[in-house]
């Protein structure tokens, strides 16, 4: 099987709330075709497994400046609104939020901890960018020795040259990148069992 333990796999949410690189829209409205396709899917890719959000936390720029300030001074401008969690795929009653400050979900996070306790093997990782976030939590993942899918519709950049790039280099290195469908069969092939574990485990 793709996908080994029980406990093993995780919808993983990268950075869906909030601003990507300080522009004014929320992520989702940079590209809401991907919000629509996740949500109207999220119950049946969950099957009872725990869903992890990691998630980027407001910036203050009296103690959270540094190099993020200097390199993205627009970030530290973002109003609360920019951090809300788009509807469509809200974290739900049992998932576990994670704010971070940094691109990785791993980065300055108890994720890493978490996903020790559960015994995973596998994450599925989504959300936005997929040459910020979403890359760099894919390479601290396999680096950890995680194996990692990319559902390619559940990922998005504010380029379409910068998303596609990025997704070849991903596959071609750190993760599986399939398409929403074939991720969505990987997780239905779970033994239920495996799945009814994974949901008490949250």
């Amino acid at each position: 099987m793709c996908i080994r333990d029980r406990a093993g796999v995780f919808a993983l949410q990268g950075c869906e709330g909030g601003t990507c690189l300080g522009l004014a829209a929320r992520c989702a409205e940079l590209h809401n075709k991907a919000a629509i396709r996740v949500g109207p899917r999220r119950g049946r890719r969950r099957l009872g497994l725990p869903v992890l959000y990691p998630h980027v936390a407001p910036k203050d720029a009296r103690t959270d400046a540094g190099r993020l300030a200097a390199k993205v001074p627009a970030m530290f401008g973002v109003d609360a609104r920019g951090y809300d969690f788009v509807a469509e795929i809200a974290p739900q009653a049992g998932d576990l939020l994670l704010p971070k400050k940094h691109p990785s979900a791993f980065f300055g996070t108890p994720l890493l901890s978490h996903l020790i306790d559960l015994g995973v093997d596998t994450l599925f990782v989504t959300g936005c960018s997929t040459s910020g976030c979403v890359r760099a939590s894919v390479v601290d993942a396999f680096s950890y020795n995680f194996r990692v899918v990319v559902p390619q519709d559940c990922v998005f950049d504010r380029s379409p040259t910068s998303h596609a790039v990025n997704l070849f280099d991903m596959n071609a290195k750190y993760a599986d990148v399939v398409p929403v469908a074939e991720g969505l069969a990987m997780l239905a092939a779970l033994p239920q069992g495996d799945a009814a574990a994974a949901g008490a485990a949250s």
